[in-house]
């Protein structure tokens, strides 16, 4: 058997892939959930914390403009290694400065900025390296371990964040440098030729609209991506509001950190039985069900402080995530072309993503002025809104299983 045929847990690449991102988004979730805490340490006011989160997120979104673009030109390689060395570098100067006292909400602000842009093209990036190492056929089941990777980071990396920050406010930026650094070495050992796919013709702004308009055409595509941005808006607005809304309860950051772990080890335990909801259960309908779902559990959520209570409603919102991601996930990478993968997911990430820029200061200032319960009840039903563009496109609540992918993008184009 050929080395790209191999079983996953036998292809080398997949694994340093693997291995190099996990530890890298267990950083990133570490910081995700530091950034508001040190926004809120630093000034004491929720909004300002929710604008350090929010800023982070500019820099995913707007460097991906050209980010595809661009990673479709370069080596995936040497974009995964540069790019990780620069957040690496920007999360050490944090650290740095925070030890030192000279942290301020303005340094603050440029290390998340340089952060979001630095994942801008981490992400695009990675996503075309596993096209890349991985067969088109084991695609689900590869999107499904990356899920499984991402819940793991989850699972350690809030409660790690939070109790660093509990012992020293700038020892989790220099923690999460570390891990920058480590991914960029893992990628210097992979072997799968990642040259650029696209020439040097001068037209990043055209290569750019590429992505745009393959993700334009496609109206299944296009209805999956506003649900996304909805839902990440909606999700970064609970996520805010609840952080903060249990910190200024008293609850110690450690335990803030415990909490969110516990979302992360049903979203761990739901990445085992991913590949196998994928391949029964037709993706839209996944979609559909995951959405109203959370939705129904986070109105709960508005009625306790108790950190325990909290965790446990978490847990059941995202035990069907990942069916959920790997289902899209997979469709997207199957559909889209080897020379656009990039590109493509460059496109899609500004629109599922564009409406999260907000959620950060929006939940902040939601919460500073009509308290935790009305915030909360308020982002459950943002949640559970964005099944709109789901139940207008008829195509989307059609979406089959992997298999029938290609008929379902034939009936919808």
């Amino acid at each position: 058997m050929a080395a790209h045929e191999a079983p996953l847990w036998r292809n080398r690449d997949f694994l340093i892939l693997w291995t190099g991102e996990m530890c890298s988004e267990a950083g990133t979730a570490m910081s995700a959930l530091v950034f508001p805490l040190l926004g809120y340490a630093i000034t004491g006011s929720p909004a300002a914390a929710g604008l350090v989160a929010s800023v982070e997120v500019v820099g995913r979104v707007l460097v991906r403009f050209v980010s595809g673009a661009l990673v479709d030109r370069w080596s995936r390689r040497l974009v995964l290694v540069m790019a990780n060395m620069a957040a690496a570098l920007a999360f050490a100067a944090g650290a740095v400065a925070s030890f030192a006292g000279w942290l301020h909400l303005p340094e603050l602000l440029v290390v998340a900025l340089i952060a979001g842009t630095a994942e801008a093209f981490i992400q695009p990036a990675a996503a075309a390296a596993v096209r890349a190492v991985v067969p088109k056929q084991q695609l689900p089941v590869a999107l499904a371990r990356m899920q499984a990777r991402d819940h793991l980071a989850q699972l350690i990396g809030p409660p790690l964040g939070g109790a660093l920050f509990a012992v020293a406010h700038g020892l989790p930026l220099a923690v999460d440098a570390a891990t920058y650094a480590v991914f960029a070495a893992a990628c210097l050992s992979i072997s799968t030729p990642m040259r650029a796919l696209v020439g040097a013709t001068g037209r990043v702004w055209a290569d750019a609209r590429a992505g745009f308009a393959f993700v334009w055409r496609h109206g299944t595509v296009r209805a999956i991506l506003t649900w996304g941005g909805l839902f990440n808006f909606a999700t970064g607005f609970v996520f805010v509001a609840l952080t903060l809304r249990l910190l200024r309860a008293g609850v110690h950051p450690a335990v803030i950190g415990l909490v969110q772990a516990a979302g992360a080890v049903a979203g761990l335990a739901g990445s085992f039985v991913a590949a196998p909801l994928v391949r029964r259960m037709p993706t839209g309908v996944l979609t559909l069900t995951t959405t109203l779902v959370i939705a129904a559990v986070t109105a709960p959520i508005a009625f306790t402080t108790n950190p325990w209570v909290v965790g446990a409603m978490l847990s059941i919102a995202v035990f069907l995530m990942p069916s959920v991601n790997s289902g899209i996930g997979g469709y997207l990478t199957a559909i889209t072309p080897d020379g656009m993968q990039a590109r493509t997911f460059a496109a899609g990430g500004i629109l599922s993503l564009g409406f999260a820029i907000a959620a950060p200061t929006v939940g902040g200032a939601t919460l500073g002025r009509l308290g935790g319960t009305v915030t909360l009840l308020i982002g459950a039903l943002l949640i559970a809104l964005t099944i709109t563009p789901l139940v207008v496109r008829p195509e989307v609540l059609r979406l089959r299983r992997p298999e029938h992918w290609d008929v379902t993008e034939r009936e919808a184009a």
